[in-house]
């Protein structure tokens, strides 16, 4: 009976410790995406607007004309990227002109195998 007195006794401030320190993980964890959200440039609601709404025009261009020549698509893939997307974001797509820098994943791995296996 003195021992389980004893032990109810020094457990229970830690079981509250226990508690408290995962409270504060829970709030932690579900704090830090929303800082990590505030790091960067806040984007604009606006900002993207204007280029779905052309491909959605475009697309509903398409369904109302119903198929076009090969000669139409053609002319309208040459604009851009593709077909559908012209050249929406082009800036921000990665090219071979502005990737000279970036290594391949195959380099990536072969780097990775070089390091792991000692003599080969």
């Amino acid at each position: 009976m003195l021992t389980t007195y004893f032990y109810a006794r020094i457990l229970r401030p830690l079981r509250i410790l226990v508690i408290a320190f995962t409270c504060a993980v829970l709030l932690f964890t579900n704090v830090v995406p929303a800082l990590a959200a505030g790091t960067t440039t806040p984007s604009k609601p606006t900002e993207g607007e204007t280029q779905l709404k052309k491909i959605y025009d475009e697309s509903e261009k398409s369904l109302n004309s119903g198929l076009d020549s090969i000669e139409e698509v053609t002319e309208r893939a040459q604009r851009g990227i593709n077909e559908v997307q012209g050249g929406a974001d082009l800036d921000k797509m990665s090219t071979p002109e502005n990737s000279q820098e970036a290594t391949t994943f195959k380099d990536q791995v072969k780097k990775a195998l070089d390091k792991v296996t000692p003599g080969s």
